[in-house]
Order: C-alpha cells, then structure tokens, then sequence
C-alpha cells in the first residue's frame, strides 16, 4: 500500500510540476496538488509525541551565552516541535486512508536553511500524533521538496553539511541534526537541534524543465 501511495503522489506532484504556469511558490505548489490529489484537507494543526530520542542538552557554554544575549534556553534544550506555528500542510484521503504530506519548494536559494526545514518536516511527521483532532493517521506519511536549484541535490556547497539532501544520500537511524555554526543561539535556540528516528535515503524524481524533487516516506516513530 504504501508503495502504491507513494507512486501515486510522485505522479501527481510531477504533474504540477511540469504544467505551466511555472511554481514559485508553496501555496501554490499546496493548491495545485490538492487539485491534482482530489479529497484533501490542508493547515491542519498538528499535536505530537514525545520524541523517542531525546535530544541532547546544551553545555553550560551554550546556555550562559544565550542567557547574556538576553535569550534564556532551557537547561533541557528546545523542542524542535514547539511553537505556535504547526500545522498540517496536506492531509490527503485516499482508499479510506489519512496520510499526513508536509510540502518545500525552493526556486531560488536564498539561505542556508532550506534543508534543516525539509529535516525538521521529517522529524515532525515521525511524532506526529494527531492532526485537527483526527487520530487515524497512516503510520508512513510523505515529505516532499522540490526544488529547481541544482545544489541540492549535489554534494555541495554552500549547503551546510549535516543538512545536505544530495541524491542517494543515506541518513542512519538517530541522525542527529544540528547547525555546524558557532553561535550558541543560532544552534541551540533559533533552529533547535534533534535526532531523526529512523533512517533515510534520498532518491531525486525528475521534474522536466523545473528541476527535481523529493518525496521521502517517513514512518512514524516506534516506541
């Protein structure tokens, strides 16, 4: 099922791809594919697990210089899931089915967080345990980048290295991830840092004139 689930989308989001008008942006990318998709909800606010892993606390270094910044950070770390913003791009109904789909599009790369983003939408659909209420969620859920710059998925620069998505890449069970920078709150409080449950391989599908893009099966954490 989840093979024919994934097959199905990669279909339709090539589709939107490759029709014109040309994407931009993700609202759009949203609409188009909720069109293409059929019965869809979208922005759905999302509720969570805790996360099976952990993540590791900042050292003291970390947390005094937050603290004389005048950003205190928790002893404890940042939940890379907190926040007021979370909510539920596509929550698509197919066959019976509810299966969570969270969107990127980047058509022109303008900073080097792109892809702590796609990896937090990883780590997010692994704990994510209720959308809008609704429970009966699939237990594999999809992710979804696409992009029309080359460098992602190639292994280079200026991507920062541990958020690299280049093709056939393979992240291990409890890849941690984390800003290579050196300032504490840029690492620890501004795009908080966490462990991946499960493993990953990054396989890009063509997309014609616009470029590439991602679709990623995620399965929900196991306790």
């Amino acid at each position: 099922m989840t093979e024919a689930l994934r097959d199905q989308l990669a279909a339709a989001v090539r589709a939107v791809l490759t029709a014109p008008p040309r994407l931009v942006d993700e609202g759009e990318l949203q609409r188009r594919l909720v069109a293409a998709l059929g019965t869809c909800d979208i922005e759905l606010r999302m509720q969570f697990d805790d996360a099976v892993f952990k993540g590791l606390p900042p050292p003291p270094k970390a947390i005094a210089e937050c603290a004389a910044k005048g950003k205190p950070i928790d002893p404890d770390g940042k939940d890379a899931c907190s926040g007021h913003l979370r909510k539920l791009d596509i929550l698509w109904h197919v066959d019976d089915l509810h299966v969570p789909v969270e969107l990127k599009i980047v058509t022109a790369r303008k900073s080097d967080v792109y892809g702590y983003q796609f990896l937090k939408d990883l780590h997010r659909l692994e704990r994510l345990r209720t959308a809008a209420g609704r429970d009966d969620l699939t237990e594999t859920r999809f992710a979804i980048f696409a992009t029309s710059e080359a460098l992602y998925w190639k292994d280079a620069p200026p991507e920062p290295v541990p958020f690299r998505l280049f093709d056939g890449r393979t992240l291990p069970t409890r890849y941690w991830v984390q800003y290579d920078q050196p300032s504490a709150r840029t690492r620890w409080l501004d795009y908080p840092p966490f462990h991946l449950a499960n493993s990953y391989r990054f396989d890009w599908h063509d997309a014609g004139q616009f470029g590439r893009f991602l679709l990623v099966p995620v399965r929900q954490q196991q306790r």
